[in-house]
This record gives C-alpha cells, structure tokens and sequence, in this order.
C-alpha cells in the first residue's frame, strides 16, 4: 500500500480520494469539511479528537480516532488501518452510511428551514 502525503488543498479535487484512506491529524479543526467529503464518498479515515471531529468519528465503527498531539496513537492507529483490510472495509461502509445518515443534504436542508421556522415564530409572538 503507498501512502501519499497530498498537503493542502485550495478547492476540490475528486482524485484526493481515489486512495482507500484519508488522515486528518489537525490539532485545531472545529468542522473537518475535508473529513466530510471523504465520509460521502465512503473513505475511511484516521483522525484527530480534535474539534468536533469525534461527532463525526465512532473510533472502530467508521473510523479511527487518536488522541490530539499523540505521536505513538497517530502512528499505531495509521499502522492498524494499513494492515486490516477487513477493517477498512467495515469502516468505510459504516462512514458512508453515516454520511448519508447526517449529512444528507435534503435532511440538512429540512433541519435547517425548521430551525429558520422556529425563530420566526419565536420572534413574531
């Protein structure tokens, strides 16, 4: 398996998930947008507990999560996924499920106009 280390990104490109896997080891990241794109299209990923990142991650069920700044997690998590092709498997089906499950765009379109609409009620009593 190779590993590619693709840096930053400054608009979306569909070949950054071409691979099996996707890490994000940021130690400040409030909304991983880059973690989502991935979980829709089903790649399973090794990530950080930063931000709100283990609201999206279930660490062993579609993804694997370690703990902010921690070398030897990081290093034992990326190792693990490399050498579980079952589990990459499993986690990339459960990640796409998941990503379909809250991040569906009509479902977070629906939320949205429903909390636009409470507002509106609130503010015109």
């Amino acid at each position: 398996m190779n590993i590619v280390i693709a840096g930053h990104f400054d608009f979306p490109r569909s070949d950054a998930f071409a691979s099996g896997g996707s890490a994000t080891a940021s130690r400040i990241r409030h909304i991983a947008t880059g973690l989502a794109e991935a979980m829709c299209v089903g790649v399973p990923c090794v990530a950080s507990t930063t931000g709100g990142i283990p609201s999206m991650i279930k660490d062993g069920y579609n993804g694997l999560l370690f703990e902010t700044g921690n070398i030897e997690q990081l290093a034992e998590k990326v190792t693990r996924f490399l050498s579980d092709e079952q589990l990459v498997k499993k986690l990339g089906a459960n990640i796409r499920s998941t990503a379909m499950e809250h991040h569906n765009p009509a479902k977070v379109a629906q939320e949205t106009l429903d909390a636009y609409n409470v507002v509106l009620v609130v503010c015109h009593r």
